[in-house]
């Protein structure tokens, strides 16, 4: 991985950002956290805000994946076993 960041300027700068965003995610994390345990001392409204945080990922993640890859037949493939016999013959 080391070697394709190096040879690819772009994929670098790529990363790059990815790492800030992440970083920035995480603070905002850390901060929303101090402030409400600070503000309510109850340990239940911090997990409640961990779950506001991960919630809307794990929630979009299975409809964001087969746009991602390009291809409409590899979200069937996974989670229609009947249409496997189809999409092999490209019906």
């Amino acid at each position: 991985m080391i070697r394709l960041l190096r040879a690819n300027a772009d994929l670098r700068w790529l990363f790059i950002a990815q790492v800030v965003s992440f970083m920035g995610d995480w603070f905002s994390f850390v901060a929303v956290t101090g402030i409400v345990k600070e503000a309510t001392g109850s340990e239940f409204l911090v997990s409640l805000a961990y779950v506001s945080f991960s919630l809307p990922s794990f929630l979009v993640s299975p409809i964001a994946g087969s746009p991602s890859t390009g291809s409409t037949a590899g979200g069937c493939w996974s989670s229609c076993p009947c249409c496997r016999p189809s999409l092999r013959s490209g019906c």
